[in-house]
């Protein structure tokens, strides 16, 4: 789906190039549907990524705070978590921070041990992005884990951790976790 959204945003005079003519009058309302779309996470297993429990923080980001909240710590089997993912720009000046997708933030599930067992599977659409946060400003956004929603992966019942990531162009930038409890 991915592969297909990257062509799809790509244009030329303002039509997709890659999308069936059937679809090209209709590009705008789609491409909407999308970006919409994206503001919510939903869980995926994930393979790969960092396994450290640590925040991780390039020096060219220390005045970034990255902070991960949800709506409650104990969820139940069926139950939605609403996450919230928040970056405050802690520099006595503006700061743009520049992103390689739609997407800002996102957030990484983690077992004991540390290890990356799943991240949401977002859409965002494939447009490089900045935003400028003035100093003392935040950025906030809102993701939704849909946790035993069919077509969904499942997240056995268990202690876990959860951080909230800044998708910054180049360089991630990770929230400490917090505990999570699935029943």
């Amino acid at each position: 789906m991915r592969r297909y959204l990257t062509s799809f945003i790509t244009t030329t005079a303002g039509a997709p190039t890659s999308v069936p003519a059937v679809f090209r009058w209709s590009w705008p309302i789609v491409l909407a549907s999308v970006c919409a779309a994206a503001c919510v996470g939903t869980l995926a297993s994930a393979a790969t990524g960092p396994t450290r429990d640590s925040p991780s923080v390039p020096p060219s980001q220390a005045n970034l705070a990255i902070a991960v909240t949800v709506d409650h710590d104990t969820v139940a089997a069926g139950a939605p978590l609403r996450i919230t993912v928040t970056v405050r720009n802690g520099a006595p000046s503006p700061r743009t921070l520049s992103f390689t997708s739609g997407c800002a933030t996102d957030y990484e599930l983690l077992d004991a041990a540390g290890t990356v067992t799943a991240t949401s599977d977002q859409m965002c659409a494939q447009v490089i992005t900045n935003r400028t946060l003035a100093a003392s400003d935040t950025l906030a956004e809102v993701h939704v884990l849909l946790r035993g929603r069919p077509g969904m992966p499942v997240v056995p019942p268990g202690a876990y951790r959860l951080r909230g990531v800044l998708l910054l162009a180049g360089t991630p930038v990770r929230s400490p976790a917090i505990p999570v409890q699935f029943r």
